[in-house]
């Protein structure tokens, strides 16, 4: 069975069973002998995980709606995959106006989203 990990808040203790990344070692676990050293050493510095009190929704096929919630959260985690400081208005524009389009091409020609023209 999958296991499913998320990343510690800002500020959310680390405790017993966690996870912390270690350069070069990969994940190891947090153990009573280790974490007073990891609570100071990682606490800023290196990812650190707490196993998920719940499993993330499969998100294949089409829901109720027939929206392909496959592609789309695909296409969301390919394209929107690194921080949003980091893209240009028009890239953003341009990857949410596709995946507008493609659930619902007739929105895009609403009025609220038609250009405005200045006199």
């Amino acid at each position: 069975m999958t296991e499913y990990w998320r990343d510690l808040e800002l500020g959310e203790e680390i405790k017993i069973g966690d996870r912390c990344f270690g350069a070069g070692e990969g994940w190891f676990f947090i153990a009573d002998v280790n974490l007073e050293y990891q609570r100071h050493v990682t606490e800023f510095s290196r990812p650190i995980q707490r196993k998920a009190d719940c499993v993330p929704p499969i998100e294949n096929g089409k829901n109720r709606y027939g929206v392909d919630v496959g592609y789309f959260r695909k296409t969301i985690n390919r394209e929107l995959n690194r921080g949003l400081s980091d893209f240009k208005p028009d890239e953003l524009a341009r990857i949410l106006a596709r995946l507008s389009v493609t659930a619902d091409s007739s929105v895009i020609f609403e009025s609220e989203f038609q250009a405005r023209q200045e006199l």
